[in-house]
């Protein structure tokens, strides 16, 4: 199809499309056409009629006539009805082409509907101008869907023209999403149900590509590049790569006792009240436990309370723990991403919390055996619970350790029973997991 440049030309050659198929549906369908192959002609013969023979004829008359009514009109109908359908999507992409739908934007709760339409306007000019994007003709503001309490409806913002959203989804890289009321927000194009339809296969073809190729070190996502026009594209990366963990030198690093009073005064300030810690120190493969060394996904920070001995090259573990925590805002669609990273850390993190596993606004029950990742035994809660979003914990099969999870705490303190490794008499090691930041 030819790239339209206008709605006028885009209806005219909609026009001339449907006029051309208009003319070769009444070619097939010509109810004037002979059928000789079916047995169907209009010659009759001068032998006397056989009984048999009559009956059959009269029967394949039967069938014959009903088929000329049928068939025309079934074939005709079901040409029109696509031709009509390709037309209304081509007519909504037209219309949603101006629209940005904003996910996850803090909802107004005031009562006056004009307010909240006035705060929602407010809320995205702020973006506008952390984003520098200056001059936008604002044509209407929407919330979508039904209001419940709770549960923040997508925004959907109709721009002045093309080349306005355009600017916006262009200069969305500069969105600092560290920074407040922003922290969460994802800008998106107004899809049609085709789109998203088109969209989650994709999603689950780059999915598949990943799972073959993990072990070459490479994924697939989707993105979109910048533009007006929802234009979706797999593209093949190179599996994000730790850093190595750098080595303190002897004379800057901390003292042994110093770490872990910074440790401990961390954890206490914390914990939910009631809930005593216990030292982290000595090795965990020697009946003691490691020290805690923590990557908060969000933020970037990689916190490293003790001296590695590892190696990118050696893989040789020491005696710490390795914990990787992030908020994941709907695991489902982002797991194979999650393995692909997992499997190119260096080293490998001994325990991985995943918090707000479930869609915000999901309603589909979800599987245990969804969030398996090789080499580690996994753990969820208030996956099933309505008020939750619910939380997934991983821990390596090499720690051959039972787990308990505190559920009044929010697994906020992740005890490791280590009756398996060491005497009954061995006290257990908390773990604390800090809320992730919003």
């Amino acid at each position: 199809m030819p790239k339209l440049q206008d709605i006028d030309t885009c209806v005219q050659h909609i026009e001339s499309r449907m006029s051309q198929m208009s003319k070769a549906v009444d070619k097939i369908t010509n109810t004037d056409a002979e059928f000789p192959l079916l047995g169907i002609t209009s010659h009759e013969g001068n032998h006397a009629p056989d009984p048999q023979e009559e009956t059959t004829t009269k029967w394949t008359n039967v069938v014959n006539k009903k088929d000329k009514v049928s068939r025309p009109s079934t074939i005709r109908g079901i040409v029109n009805d696509a031709i009509l359908e390709s037309t209304k999507e081509s007519e909504q992409k037209e219309v949603r082409a101006r629209n940005l739908v904003i996910f996850r934007a803090e909802e107004p709760t005031q009562e006056d509907r004009r307010k909240r339409n006035d705060d929602d306007l407010g809320f995205f000019k702020k973006l506008c101008k952390e984003i520098e994007v200056k001059d936008i003709d604002i044509e209407e503001v929407t919330r979508l869907g039904k209001k419940e309490e709770g549960r923040n409806r997508p925004l959907r913002i109709k721009v002045g023209d093309l080349e306005q959203k355009t600017k916006i989804m262009k200069n969305l890289k500069n969105l600092g999403n560290d920074k407040r009321p922003f922290s969460a927000v994802t800008v998106a194009h107004d899809l049609t149900i085709d789109q998203r339809h088109n969209q989650k296969a994709l999603i689950a073809k780059a999915n598949e590509k990943t799972e073959s190729s993990l072990q070459n070190g490479f994924v697939y996502i989707v993105i979109n590049f910048p533009g007006p026009y929802w234009d979706p594209k797999i593209v093949k990366l190179k599996a994000r790569q730790r850093p190595p963990l750098a080595n303190a030198r002897e004379d800057q690093s901390p003292t042994h006792e110093a770490r872990e009073q910074r440790i401990q005064e961390k954890v206490e300030r914390r914990l939910p009240e009631g809930i005593q810690t216990q030292p982290t120190t000595g090795d965990v493969r020697q009946g003691r436990a490691g020290d805690v060394v923590a990557e908060d996904n969000n933020t970037g920070d990689h916190r490293d309370d003790r001296d590695s001995k590892e190696t990118a090259t050696t893989g040789q573990r020491d005696s710490q723990l390795y914990c990787f925590y992030t908020n994941a805002d709907s695991l489902p669609n982002k797991i194979t991403e999650l393995r692909a990273r997992i499997g190119s850390m260096v080293p490998a993190p001994d325990i991985i919390a995943i918090t707000d596993v479930k869609p915000q606004n999901g309603r589909f029950s979800l599987h245990v055996s969804d969030f398996m990742i090789q080499g580690y035994l996994h753990f969820t809660t208030d996956l099933e619970a309505e008020h939750s979003r619910g939380i997934v914990i991983w821990v390596r099969e090499e720690l051959d350790q039972g787990m308990l999870c505190d559920d009044a705490a929010k697994l906020q303190r992740i005890t490791l029973d280590r009756h398996q490794a060491e005497p009954a008499t061995a006290p257990p090691v908390w773990l604390y997991i800090p809320q992730p930041k919003c």
